[in-house]
């Protein structure tokens, strides 16, 4: 095969494939950037690390109107919804949170944030909150009670759970619970 056979062999595949940014805060609409990217669905990070419940649906508001105003983008709710906007030359978009501490103390605000669109969420941000501890912790305990109740609830109500920026010990005892598939978007 030539290099060019290659090249165009990649570029079919790129073509063909769901391509997905795993982990983005800045998408503010369809652009020529995005355009060229060939990037099929974005999961934006909606509620940021340490938002409070007011900031995060705050936050999920703003990107459901950027998205509704957007008729190049498309919010996705389910695995369906990403393919469905690739086939109309479209751009998905996925919602997520990067960290849980919007929940507070109760498990029961995962079924209000499933309803304003969130599909993904980490449990941690770095460091400890109510869920558990962070990768930037000097000890990890692990998850807390609290932290096992979210993460039995997260595929009841159908939000997937993201491991990123958690513990090693948080994330491995996040993953033995899981009674769903479960995502690390960005880490190594």
């Amino acid at each position: 095969m030539t290099d060019s056979q290659g090249a165009a062999r990649a570029a079919a595949l790129h073509r063909e494939a769901l391509v997905m940014d795993g982990a983005s805060f800045f998408l503010k609409g369809y652009d020529e950037d995005v355009a060229a990217s060939g990037v099929d669905s974005f999961n934006i990070m909606a509620p940021w690390p340490g938002d409070d419940l007011a900031q995060a649906v705050t936050r999920l508001e703003e990107h459901r109107a950027m998205i509704a105003s957007d008729p190049k983008l498309e919010l996705a709710l389910t695995a369906d919804d990403i393919a469905g906007a690739k086939a109309r030359g479209n751009v998905a978009v996925v919602l997520g949170a990067q960290d849980s501490s919007f929940l507070g103390n109760r498990v029961s605000r995962l079924e209000t944030f499933h309803r304003l669109g969130l599909r993904y969420m980490q449990l941690t941000y770095n460091y400890r909150n109510l869920v558990g501890d962070g990768c930037a912790e000097p000890v990890d305990a692990g998850l807390s009670a609290f932290g096992r109740e979210v993460v039995k609830a997260m595929p009841q109500v159908g939000i997937v759970m993201d491991v990123s920026h958690a513990g090693p010990v948080t994330a491995l005892e996040a993953l033995k619970l899981a009674k769903a598939p479960s995502m690390a978007s960005h880490s190594n």
